[in-house]
């Protein structure tokens, strides 16, 4: 039996007007798919769809931290190792950037911030000296070198307490805590020194020519193209990272290692450590729901 198809009406029939069973009625082509009207309107949805998809697929992600990039701009960092996304700016102008278990401090040329995990930065409402600032962090408390001057102080409460200027010769690039003393990184005669705060010398880091980060049980440097992972007790490990201008703390897991043209983050907890290369901004906002 022949059938025809009126084309411009919902109608079929069978040649000689008789109306098969619909089950054997051959069905319209489904609507998707079609040939959009419009492509132009077609590539628009196509991208509104995608960057949609991006944003939600960073929803509840867990923070891991701040990431400091080289314009100034500090954005907070979710997601876990080899898998991390960019949330939206909280703050700009920003030199200095550090994170402990309990909360990050950003310094700009005249101001120092304080930002609670998932919280706006608030001024810590006390004079400061200008220019960046070095981080160290245990528990609920900071402690702060500023190089510019040679200040230290003691942040803990969103107080500040002024501490003694250390005994040190050289130029500073990294602070930490330990059990007995704070401990310094100092660059003299080409050489870099890890000295206590009355100017006992604990260790050196002979091959160190760039920034330097001083980690509770390790120390993050560079040397040549290389960045390094010292560990107390344990063999150091190289990752390949050319051109590194700056180190610091991402996160209590995480170090940041920033280059000419790349951010890193160095996942700290594992054995061998995990590198990976953060995303960068884009023009495309991202809303992250924090927790």
């Amino acid at each position: 039996m022949k059938h025809l198809w009126i084309s411009n009406s919902e109608e079929w029939l069978p040649e000689g007007g008789r109306d098969p069973s619909p089950a054997s009625r051959p069905q319209p082509r489904p609507a998707c798919f079609s040939k959009p009207a419009n492509p132009q309107l077609a590539v628009i949805f196509l991208a509104v769809t995608t960057s949609l998809a991006t944003a939600q697929s960073t929803i509840d992600l867990p923070q891991v931290g701040q990431m400091l990039d080289r314009s100034g701009i500090v954005r907070p960092v979710h997601g876990m190792s080899g898998n991390l996304m960019l949330g939206d700016a909280t703050s700009t102008d920003v030199l200095s950037s550090g994170c402990g278990p309990e909360f990050c401090l950003l310094k700009t040329d005249q101001q120092l911030l304080v930002m609670q995990t998932g919280a706006t930065p608030t001024l810590v409402r006390s004079p400061f000296p200008t220019g960046p600032a070095i981080f160290a962090f245990r528990d609920h408390t900071a402690w702060i070198y500023y190089p510019q001057d040679g200040t230290l102080t003691r942040f803990s409460d969103n107080a500040t307490t002024n501490l003694s200027a250390p005994n040190l010769t050289g130029e500073v690039l990294s602070l930490r805590v330990t059990t007995n003393a704070l401990e310094f990184a100092v660059r003299r005669d080409g050489t870099v020194w890890i000295e206590r705060q009355d100017g006992a010398l604990v260790d050196s880091l002979p091959d160190a020519d760039g920034p330097v980060l001083l980690l509770e049980n390790a120390i993050l440097y560079t040397s040549s193209d290389l960045v390094r992972l010292k560990r107390t007790g344990a063999n150091t490990i190289d990752f390949p990272v050319p051109q590194v201008q700056r180190i610091n703390t991402l996160g209590p897991r995480y170090a940041q290692i920033t280059t000419a043209d790349h951010v890193y983050a160095l996942k700290l907890d594992s054995g061998k450590g995990t590198l990976s290369q953060l995303p960068e901004p884009t023009s495309i906002t991202r809303t992250v729901r924090r927790r």
